[in-house]
């Protein structure tokens, strides 16, 4: 029904809903405010729908037919699907498996590493899958592949195209952000260091976390959710095995978890995108391949740049002009950076004629005529 914005910011709705309530309310050992907190945000999330949900005339009451056999064609699609939620959370209980034999703080890093990882996958992610999976669906009923193909390069580009520079950003200022968010009490500089350390081995998971997902979506516009589901219990075998190797026998400890969440993300990707000529011939990877190195070489130079940028402030004699706290001063320096960084990674993808960045600059520059013309 081309309703994206309800069900797309809806989530964000828990979110806010547990953050209010944590500083608002008295501290509570017990975690029954986090509890309530989270049951009012999912009602919340809920709510935000409801409006769009009646305004398109839907019942809450069911108007089908249980024995109908599209039911019976949707229930053989969700379950697998329900079954494959699940996997993440058995990945998880292989990676504590491991942890616990590291030394204290070896889990809690590898969590909050995590969590940093999926504030801007969770948003990046919900953007593109929530609108572009009917598309895949519509598509797939009518058999034009083209659509599919077109679709998913255009969809997994722009992830890639938004994702590299705040990659870039993420190894650039691993530990002052670390420190800004989480170093407070008990969270000392060790503590920094060691979710810094983890951090860095699974931010390269952002690039095929996206391709990954898309593709599954793609099966299941194909009716297909078994595959993805076969797929990743294979993930958990390999898994171990990688952690196995990683952390105790290369004795990479945390490094050697986060490492291979890293890699079992490329071997779902590179997994899935093979399985998919069972319902498509082509998705489109070769195409992929020249706008994917013109972005990663620009995420290079915007290292760069970021770097002399820094060394420069560093250096700058506006340090000794400014009375501000060191605190206040190097996160003024990280902004200063990060903007002259971004600003050169988008400039260079449009010399280079990623068609993306294309897109992108003339949807923007649109939007600002026609605000400016009001």
């Amino acid at each position: 029904y081309n309703c994206f914005l309800w069900p797309s910011l809806s989530p964000v709705a828990m979110s806010l809903t547990i953050i209010f309530g944590l500083l608002l309310l008295p501290v509570d050992s017990n975690g029954l405010i986090l509890a309530w907190a989270t049951l009012a945000g999912g009602v919340l999330q809920l709510m935000m729908q409801l409006p769009e949900f009646f305004k398109q005339k839907f019942s809450i009451r069911p108007a089908f037919d249980w024995k109908a056999p599209e039911i019976r064609q949707a229930g053989e699609l969700l379950f697998p699907a329900t079954i494959g939620t699940t996997i993440g959370q058995l990945i998880t209980y292989v990676d504590m498996f491991f942890a616990s034999s590291l030394a204290q703080g070896a889990w809690a890093a590898v969590t909050l590493s995590n969590r940093l990882m999926q504030l801007p996958i969770g948003i990046l992610q919900t953007a593109l899958l929530v609108p572009i999976f009917p598309r895949f669906s519509r598509a797939a009923g009518e058999k034009n592949y083209e659509e599919i193909k077109r679709n998913f390069k255009v969809g997994v580009v722009s992830l890639w195209m938004i994702s590299i520079p705040m990659l870039v950003l993420m190894l650039c200022f691993t530990e002052p952000l670390i420190r800004l968010i989480f170093e407070h009490g008990r969270f000392d500089r060790r503590s920094t260091e060691l979710v810094s350390v983890a951090l860095i081995y699974q931010a390269f998971q952002m690039i095929p976390y996206f391709a990954r997902d898309s593709i599954t979506r793609v099966f299941y516009a194909f009716h297909d959710s078994k595959t993805p589901l076969l797929v990743g219990l294979l993930a958990i075998a390999l898994k171990y095995l990688l952690n196995l190797w990683l952390v105790q026998g290369w004795g990479m400890g945390v490094q050697g978890i986060t490492l291979s969440i890293t890699l079992i993300t490329f071997f779902n990707m590179m997994l899935l995108g093979i399985l998919s000529k069972r319902h498509i011939q082509d998705l489109g990877f070769r195409e992929m391949l020249a706008p994917f190195c013109k972005l990663s070489f620009a995420g290079l130079v915007m290292g760069g740049v970021v770097w002399l940028t820094m060394h420069s402030l560093t250096a700058s004699p506006l340090k000794a002009w400014l009375p501000l706290a060191p605190q206040i001063w190097e996160y003024m320096q990280i902004t200063a950076a990060s903007v002259v960084g971004i600003l050169s990674y988008v400039l260079l993808a449009l010399l280079l004629k990623v068609s993306e960045a294309e897109y992108l600059k003339e949807r923007l520059t649109g939007r600002l005529l026609k605000w400016f013309s009001r």
